[in-house]
């Protein structure tokens, strides 16, 4: 969404997938804690696998045209109990 705020151009499939494999293994390295893989996710490789599949079925499915981004404050999940800024996607 930010390139195509900023470019006026969306990223191609290729290029969504390289990001997001990048920023998968960039982020393993900032973890302290094993990570658990379950039977769909087995290890690393399996794991980006099913994010580049789910990455094809968003770029083909979803129309960021007229999509707007929302700044919401105090959102809270299970997991994390501080305050932190969120971005939620909603769609004219």
């Amino acid at each position: 969404y930010l390139v195509l705020k900023e470019t006026g151009a969306k990223l191609s499939l290729p290029e969504l997938q390289s990001v997001f494999e990048r920023k998968f293994y960039n982020s393993l390295e900032l973890v302290d804690v094993p990570i658990l893989y379950k039977k769909e996710m087995s290890d690393n490789s399996s794991a980006i696998k099913l994010g580049k599949n789910m990455l094809g079925i968003f770029h083909e499915e979803v129309d960021l045209d007229g999509a707007i981004q929302l700044k919401l404050s105090n959102c809270h999940s299970p997991h994390n109990y501080t305050t932190k800024t969120a971005s939620r996607w909603i769609y004219s």
